[in-house]
């Protein structure tokens, strides 16, 4: 194990078995099916932010919010298709695509490395990275729980749901 895991291991066997038995933990996270249909998206960029991903079934629905941003400071690009989820980095430094419930691949860090598959379920504990930044993660604090705004839940992200002020499904990795 690494340090934060025993450190996790150690807190929670400090709990009392009422308390610790209610705890999810981690390597328990079951893996659910990604869902591969195409949907309206709509990558907002909000002024001085980073880019969220918001994904609507419906095509009235998606034109609709994309009229209220009207005069916001944001811009915004539509496309129809399916959003692809990028994990945040590892212990050993590597992040991996989501593309379904079964197979990621390991993003190379130079162009003679080679494109690797793996079973999902061998990096199924990590979380997606959420902003889609690449970057020096010290530099992706924002004032939202929050980038990808569904108003069905994306199954391969992992968290609780819940509303946001304009009603579409909001799904939280915890970040």
């Amino acid at each position: 194990m690494d340090e934060a895991e025993q450190d996790y291991a150690a807190n929670l066997t400090g709990l009392p078995i009422a308390l610790s038995d209610r705890i999810t933990r981690p390597d328990a996270q079951e893996i659910v099916d990604v869902d591969t249909s195409p949907a309206w998206c709509v990558c907002e960029m909000p002024e001085g932010d980073f880019p969220r991903v918001r994904v609507f079934g419906d095509f009235e629905v998606m034109v609709r919010y994309v009229g209220k941003l009207e005069r916001s400071e944001v811009s915004v690009w539509i496309f129809y298709g399916v959003p692809v989820s990028v994990t945040q980095v590892d212990a050993h430094g590597s992040r991996y695509i989501f593309t379904s419930r079964t197979e990621a691949f390991k993003l190379p860090f130079v162009t003679a490395e080679e494109v690797i598959s793996v079973d999902r379920t061998s990096v199924s504990h990590l979380r997606i990275q959420e902003d889609g930044w690449l970057g020096d993660p010290s530099l992706t604090k924002s004032a939202v729980n929050s980038y990808y705004v569904h108003d069905t839940p994306r199954d391969d992200e992992f968290g609780p749901s819940g509303d946001d002020d304009d009603g579409d499904m909001m799904k939280s990795s915890g970040t």
